[in-house]
């Protein structure tokens, strides 16, 4: 049986990585509120993967609490 594109993805990762979209796609910073309603996701959901993406430092928190991309994006695809 041949297994279909949708068995083998990570849906934490696919998560995560339509997180990355949604805040590069954002005209302001946005807020774990603003990104959980914009992309119909649970909050906790939200929290956990941008506190792990700001761990990584994929994300930065302003003094708002809001979100926006790092440099570190724009860093590893110029070394490519």
């Amino acid at each position: 049986m041949e297994k279909k594109k949708s068995d083998v993805q990570i849906p934490n990762l696919e998560r995560a990585l339509k997180i990355l979209e949604f805040i590069a796609q954002a005209d302001s910073p946005k807020g774990i509120s603003d990104v959980a309603k914009g992309l119909n996701f649970p909050k906790n959901t939200v929290f956990r993967i941008m506190n792990t993406l700001e761990a990584n430092n994929y994300i930065v928190r302003d003094k708002k609490k809001k979100y926006s991309l790092s440099g570190k994006i724009s860093y590893e695809a110029s070394e490519l």
